[in-house]
C-alpha cells in the first residue's frame, strides 16, 4: 500500500526533468479532481551513452535532439510515436512548476 496519493510507474533508468515532481503533483491535483480515473503519461526519450550532462529542461533536450544524442524512445516502433512533439517543444516551460496536457484520449 502506498503512503502517498500519487504514484509514478517508471523504469529504474528513467531520469526526470527539473521540478518534474512538483509539475506532476500540480497537474494531478487539478486533473484528478475533474476525473479521478485519469492516467497521466509522461514522454520518454533515449539519451546517448556518451552524454555527460543530462538534460534538465525541454531546451536542453532540444539541443541534444538536434545533435542526434537524444531521440524519441523506440522511435522506429509506431506504438511509441510521440504525437505533436514539435508543438510540445515549442510551448514555453512554466516557471510556476505547472505543466499542461497536450492531448487527452478517454479510455473506456
Amino acid at each position: 500500500m502506498s503512503s502517498t496519493r500519487y504514484m509514478v510507474i517508471a523504469d529504474m533508468d528513467h531520469m526526470f526533468s527539473k521540478n518534474f515532481e512538483a509539475k506532476m503533483i500540480s497537474l494531478a491535483q487539478k486533473k484528478l479532481l475533474q476525473d479521478p480515473k485519469t492516467v497521466l503519461v509522461y514522454r520518454i526519450f533515449e539519451i546517448a551513452d556518451d552524454v555527460k550532462i543530462f538534460p534538465q529542461t525541454k531546451n536542453d533536450l532540444v539541443l541534444l535532439m538536434k545533435n542526434d544524442t537524444a531521440k524519441e524512445f523506440r522511435k522506429p516502433y509506431r506504438g511509441h510515436l510521440i504525437p505533436r512533439l514539435d508543438s510540445w517543444f515549442d510551448a514555453p516551460e512554466n516557471p510556476e512548476n505547472d505543466t499542461s496536457i497536450q492531448f487527452y484520449r478517454k479510455q473506456v
